[in-house]
């Protein structure tokens, strides 16, 4: 079988390069905005299919999804549609209203520079 063969380790190692891949092509493209902020950087980069973006506090990530959809075709997750507890009023839910959370595992490098460019445009 696949583990014991060895085949997914090296599955999971070639994953590992491309995901370390993307995650660098997406945020080296984000901080050449200086209004964003990216919360996920961590180095060495631990794992994950998401990097999260501050906005400045006046944007709200649920207005500025619906005008980078309507005017450039590009969507993300809005920090608001993560939150599992919306009924809090709490510092937590308040934070995330201003943040996007960008998802860099399910398309194709070129792809993802395209749409994280005109994320950054917008």
């Amino acid at each position: 079988n696949a583990i014991e063969s060895g085949l997914l380790d090296s599955y999971l190692d070639k994953l590992r390069i491309e995901y370390k891949e993307r995650y660098e092509l997406v945020c080296g493209i984000l901080k050449q905005e200086p209004r964003l902020s990216i919360l996920s950087i961590d180095e060495p980069r631990a794992g994950g299919y998401f990097i999260w973006v501050n906005f400045p506090p006046t944007v709200k990530a649920d207005d500025f999804l619906s005008f980078s959809i309507d005017n450039y075709g590009v969507r993300f997750m809005a920090g608001t549609k993560t939150n599992a507890f919306p009924d809090d009023n709490d510092g937590i839910g308040i934070a995330i209203a201003s943040c996007a959370r960008i998802c860099f595992a399910d398309l194709h490098r070129e792809d993802l520079r395209e749409g994280t460019e005109k994320f950054v445009e917008a």
